[in-house]
């Protein structure tokens, strides 16, 4: 909007899944309008969840429990594992003291098209996870999808429509500043949790590319 000096106070993109809303924020960034997926928690024998009072659970297929030990190295603990129905998209809650992690799985994706590897820092800083400022962030994810053609996703808008509601109901906020960690960029999102159902996403728009299209005089059939 601001590079064409369109001052609409929105613009509405129309995409296959539904019309997408784009809004003038503060301080120079977008707002961009999302669902919010509802959280299951999943339920494995030999494990025990720590937010099992804070969502309804299932009990989890046990081939899922086979791709969660494939996909996390086994000196990571998992502190417990959601589901996104909607989204068909896994949350995995790692560690709240891990640093770094690898996956090296690739299941298919009847059931899940997307992973997410996420933890809420227990001590941000000497973590590694705060911002140019040392603004710590309330989570952080990774998200992979490879059998979907997709070996990890560096910036998922998706992925935060899950996670904001999952670690708004477990932290207690409204508005969460989040990173998501793809080795050597990442991406930063700050997203607000509405009554309506649902999420805003918060950013930095960036013009990549600029063309000009010539039309010649309307030919018509």
């Amino acid at each position: 909007m601001l590079t064409l000096g369109n001052t609409s106070s929105s613009i509405t993109f129309t995409t296959k899944s539904g019309d997408l809303i784009v809004r003038r924020a503060e301080h120079n960034l977008v707002e961009m309008d999302f669902p919010q997926y509802a959280i299951t928690g999943v339920r494995f024998p030999d494990v025990s969840n720590p937010y099992q009072d804070t969502f309804p659970e299932f009990d989890g297929p046990s081939h899922l429990s086979e791709m969660i030990q494939n996909f996390i190295p086994k000196n990571i603990n998992v502190e417990a594992v959601a589901y996104a129905c909607a989204a068909k998209k896994l949350i995995v809650v790692v560690d709240n003291e891990t640093t770094k992690y690898v996956c090296l799985y690739d299941p298919d994706g009847d059931l899940v098209r997307g992973l997410i590897v996420t933890l809420a820092p227990a001590h941000a800083k000497s973590q590694g996870f705060v911002d140019s400022e040392a603004i710590p962030y309330d989570y952080v994810c990774r998200y992979f999808a490879p059998w979907v053609g997709i070996p990890e996703d560096p910036a998922t808008g998706s992925a935060q429509c899950a996670l904001a509601p999952f670690w708004g109901a477990i932290l207690n906020k409204r508005n969460l500043y989040a990173y998501q960690s793809y080795p050597h960029r990442g991406a930063q999102f700050r997203v607000s949790l509405h009554d309506s159902g649902r999420v805003a996403i918060y950013g930095q728009s960036v013009t990549v590319l600029e063309g000009q299209i010539h039309l010649n005089d309307a030919i018509f059939y």
